[in-house]
């Protein structure tokens, strides 16, 4: 499965970022990568969980995950 925009920082830099400033961490990321990216914030080999900074991307991408 593709990813989407995958940030490139280590997964603990991002888990850290993430706690410290959740809200300047997706600010930046939406930012620097799009409305749609993937970070590693559930633990260091935690599958990878795709953000979304707008809701126009849903439409976008439900619908592929529905007929996969």
């Amino acid at each position: 499965m593709k990813l989407f925009n995958n940030l490139r920082t280590p997964a603990l830099l991002q888990i850290l970022q993430l706690i410290a400033e959740p809200t300047k961490f997706l600010e930046n990321n939406a930012a620097k990568y799009g409305d749609v990216f993937t970070v590693q914030v559930m633990g260091l080999k935690s599958p990878p969980i795709v953000f979304f900074s707008h809701p126009k991307q849903l439409v976008i991408v439900l619908p592929y995950l529905h007929t996969n």
